[in-house]
């Protein structure tokens, strides 16, 4: 008894008999492409992941810029605020009290207009301190 051929059986040995007739520099160029693709793909994933971890130290580095500007403009107006606050004790002027007053307002503009503006939690809870704080300062006259 005679075996017959089937159809899906002569495309695989038409298949194979092609893969034979494959000259070493193909195969030998097939075998660098498969071992180079997985390195350019993993160089790439690289190569993203640095440029994402530049953006977040460029992003922080200008948090950090911000953070130290309105940590100079708190020392500044703090320091008027105590100044104001001293020559009040001092020499009870009413004008140097509502100088006072209007300091505190700035200081407490600063404070809820760029502080909050974080979403750093400690950050958040110091400036509420300091809020009440500033705010639980008065003069008994």
């Amino acid at each position: 008894m005679k075996r017959q051929v089937k159809k899906w059986e002569l495309n695989i040995l038409f298949t194979l008999s092609g893969i034979r007739q494959l000259s070493i520099k193909l195969l030998t160029l097939i075998g660098f492409s498969l071992v180079v693709l997985p390195l350019t793909i993993a160089l790439l994933y690289a190569a993203n992941q640095v440029n994402k971890l530049s953006q977040q130290g460029s992003s922080a580095i200008i948090d950090v810029a911000d953070l130290v500007k309105i940590n100079r403009q708190l020392s500044i107006e703090m320091n008027k605020l105590q100044r104001f606050a001293s020559q009040f004790v001092v020499l009870e002027e009413q004008d140097l009290y509502s100088q006072f007053i209007q300091q505190r307002g700035s200081l407490t503009d600063i404070i809820t207009a760029d502080i909050v503006s974080y979403d750093d939690e400690e950050l958040n809870q110091l400036s509420q301190q300091l809020l009440k704080k500033n705010q639980s300062v008065n003069f008994t006259r």
